[in-house]
């Protein structure tokens, strides 16, 4: 058994880091704007517990929760919410709605809570659109050469779809501690054109995606939350993904064999209340995925030989999130 190597452990590189801290600057100003519009709405309620976020207990009816990265999620009625995040929804249009099957209150002991989670998006939104509305020509072909020379053939230009999810969530909540699982299906429907090639991304936005290049994507997740002080609670978390096939004109076995269809991730962090709806969160995301990550390695008779290992990404987390 080979030793892991050091050169599959990745942080995230620094045009990527521009490339995000820009995103969060337009990220902030928008959600500026969205705190504004979102002020008059907030209830007389306390804010969930904050070890009871991404868990399936249930806000009072208007209660509201946005970050810079976090998503917006606002609770319609008792058992209705809606989920969507404002800087991702101007690339990719989506949406996700929450409805609570079992609603405890938030002072039971103990409580379960069952959540039936339904979305919809338009991931090629992101594909065919350039920026400020997308993202063509970073995560897909700009299709400028074929447009100025169209006898050269097509360039792969992404079709229209829809993805449709559907999944559940259950939490068991006592004494300052919340234990969450989570499961779900996406698939994309293709509408027209053709299905894109996958986009040989980082793991976070080649799952995101997933639906539309490789017909769908399954998620099992749980996660495990406790207070710690009044202000203060840890979190640790475990995601597993399950991917389908691209279309066999875009599969490239090569010698290393077939991409692995599984993702794995890993989240340790905690949520720290600066004030009475003002809180901090930040942790570490570890990644394990097959990105086709190659190494040298020298067999019996002294030759060197490519080995094809699974990359390893570690992506530091922290946000700033108001909670009405």
């Amino acid at each position: 058994m080979s030793r892991r190597p050091l050169a599959a452990w990745r942080l995230p590189r620094r045009r990527n880091l521009m490339l995000c801290a820009r995103g969060a600057l337009s990220a902030l100003l928008a959600l500026l704007a969205l705190l504004a519009l979102l002020a008059p709405l907030a209830p007389c309620a306390e804010p969930l517990p904050l070890e009871a976020r991404e868990s399936a207990l249930t806000p009072a009816r208007g209660a509201w929760s946005v970050g810079v990265f976090n998503p917006l999620r606002l609770q319609v009625s008792d058992d209705w919410g809606l989920e969507l995040h404002p800087l991702a929804a101007l690339l990719a249009p989506h949406v996700e709605v929450h409805h609570a099957l079992r609603r405890p209150a938030l002072t039971a002991e103990p409580a379960h809570a069952l959540t039936l989670l339904y979305g919809l998006s338009a991931a090629p939104w992101a594909l065919r659109f350039a920026l400020p509305l997308g993202l063509r020509g970073y995560l897909g072909p700009s299709c400028l050469v074929t447009a100025a020379e169209p006898g050269r053939g097509g360039c792969q230009e992404s079709g229209w779809g829809v993805t449709p999810k559907a999944g559940a969530r259950y939490s068991y909540a006592r004494l300052g501690q919340a234990l969450t699982a989570e499961a779900d299906l996406a698939a994309g429907i293709l509408l027209s054109g053709e299905r894109p090639a996958p986009l040989d991304a980082y793991a976070p936005v080649e799952l995101m995606f997933a639906p539309l290049t490789r017909t769908w994507r399954a998620h099992l997740g749980a996660r495990a939350a406790r207070r710690v002080w009044a202000r203060l609670s840890v979190a640790a978390e475990v995601d597993l993904f399950w991917v389908g096939s691209p279309e066999a004109a875009f599969v490239r076995v090569g010698e290393g064999g077939a991409r692995s269809p599984w993702t794995l991730s890993a989240y340790v962090g905690g949520d720290v209340a600066l004030g009475a709806h003002l809180s901090l969160t930040a942790g570490v995301m570890y990644w394990n995925s097959d990105q086709r990550a190659a190494v040298f390695e020298r067999d019996a008779g002294g030759f060197s030989r490519k080995v094809f290992v699974r990359s390893h990404d570690l992506w530091p987390t922290v946000d700033l999130m108001w909670r009405y």
